[in-house]
């Protein structure tokens, strides 16, 4: 009887073992893919803040430009 009941015991924990694993590599899982992610999140954004920068240098360099055609306009005259 004792050695049934050792058997069943084993397996119990056995089974609680297992769960708890899966568990773990369960909650590994989705905060790798949480991480990952986050990465594409702020790769995004750091994309979207380049192309923010370049629109407003090829503002600024549109502005000189009009201002330097202003400048040849009024020599001119």
């Amino acid at each position: 009887m004792t050695k049934e009941a050792g058997i069943i015991i084993g397996i119990c924990f056995g089974i609680v073992g297992f769960a708890l694993c899966l568990c773990c590599f369960f909650g590994w899982l989705r905060r790798s893919q949480e991480t990952v992610a986050g990465e594409v999140v702020l790769a995004h954004l750091n994309h979207l803040d380049r192309e923010d920068q370049q629109q407003q240098q090829q503002q600024q360099q549109q502005q000189q430009q009009q201002q330097q055609q202003q400048q040849q306009q009024q020599q001119q005259r």
